[in-house]
């Protein structure tokens, strides 16, 4: 009897020891999952700043890109304004220079100097090729140098086979009013007129001379002669 008594109180101490160990594997088993909880949320927390911050990187990144290439843009936008303005000032100065030599030539033609007009118009072509202005009217002063020439030439021939010949001087002296050379011009009026004192023509002309060297005196003169002349031819 004492022997089974013995024997149950071993078995009702080890029952005992059981439960104790597996109400303190519980307990272990609660206090490890308290701490898993806390440390899940500290990682996620970890991760989400560390992606929030690559995020703001990036951005500030990318806003920095954006303002340098803003930047860039805004130095060739300036860059190409000036030299926009400095093309446009440079064609309005060779503008300016092609009118210029127009104006020059367009003031020797008006006097008859040809050569110098001619001269004139070219320099104006060589400022601008495509020009046609500069072109028109050095056709214009060529044509017109043309006919002097032709004129003198036939003057010259006139003269030379027919020396005493007013007329003769009459038209060489015409072809140097055209080309502005007043005082040959008034010359060979001279020399015609010598040779024949009643040449109204030759009054004339030489008083259209003496206008235009500002003689308005003799011009007068000569007029006043031609118109008595041509009134009274037989006188």
């Amino acid at each position: 009897m004492p022997s089974l008594k013995r024997n149950t109180n071993v078995q009702a101490s080890v029952g005992l020891e059981h439960k104790t160990g597996q109400v303190v594997l519980r307990l272990m088993n609660s206090q490890l999952l308290t701490w898993r909880i806390p440390i899940s949320l500290i990682m996620f927390g970890a991760v989400f700043s560390f992606l929030v911050a690559h995020d703001d990187a990036a951005a500030s990144a990318q806003v920095q890109a954006m303002q340098q290439d803003a930047g860039r843009k805004t130095v060739v936008a300036q860059k190409t304004a000036a030299s926009t303005k400095y093309a446009d000032a440079k064609d309005a100065a060779k503008k300016q220079d092609y009118l210029h030599q127009i104006a020059i030539g367009d003031a020797y033609l008006e006097k008859k100097h040809y050569d110098l007009a001619i001269a004139a118009y070219d320099k104006a072509a060589e400022i601008n090729p495509e020009g046609v202005q500069a072109k028109l009217h050095r056709a214009d002063a060529v044509r017109l140098k043309s006919q002097y020439d032709m004129g003198l030439a036939r003057s010259n021939r006139t003269i030379e086979l027919r020396p005493d010949d007013p007329m003769g001087y009459v038209l060489r002296g015409k072809a140097y009013v055209g080309h502005g050379r007043y005082e040959l011009a008034t010359a060979d009026f001279n020399r015609a007129i010598q040779l024949n004192p009643r040449n109204a023509e030759a009054y004339e002309n030489r008083a259209h001379s003496h206008f235009k060297t500002g003689h308005y005196d003799q011009a007068i003169s000569d007029f006043s002669k031609a118109i008595q002349l041509e009134s009274s031819p037989t006188q």
